[in-house]
């Protein structure tokens, strides 16, 4: 296994997200589609950024051994088993959160959107830098 790709998928992964939900990106929209507030934000902060890390690791670790299994020995490869995932596991489900109501179309576009890419390129180094060191 190839630590230092692992490491990286998961940096990669939690970079994108305090990018994506920053105010250079989403978090106007994502605030305004939850209704939460700055100040509100702010306090689930000290539980989130941990939170999330401890995610990334673990998608990161499920995601390296499925491009294992998949043999997906390319960037582009590691990102298709990184796309597949996230049509399976995220896109599926959360349209039926959109679809019965209880979710809103633009905060899912958003929140998906994230999962997306990060699956992409969390798959695309897992994949393209090779798991074995």
């Amino acid at each position: 296994m190839n630590w230092a790709a692992f490491a990286a998928a998961i940096v990669a992964n939690f970079v994108l997200g305090a990018l994506w939900y920053s105010p250079l990106l989403f978090v106007r929209p994502w605030q305004a589609e939850t209704g939460q507030s700055a100040e509100a934000l702010g306090k689930h902060l000290p539980i989130g950024i941990p939170g999330q890390a401890v995610a990334s690791v673990v998608t990161a670790f499920v995601l390296m051994h499925l491009i294992l299994y998949a043999g997906a020995h390319s960037a582009l490869a590691g990102a298709g088993v990184g796309a597949a995932c996230w049509l399976a596991f995220t896109a599926m489900p959360s349209l039926g959160y959109v679809l019965y109501g209880s979710r809103k179309p633009k905060l899912a576009l958003i929140d998906n959107g994230y999962h997306l890419a990060g699956l992409l390129i969390m798959g695309a180094i897992l994949g393209g830098w090779g798991l074995r060191a």
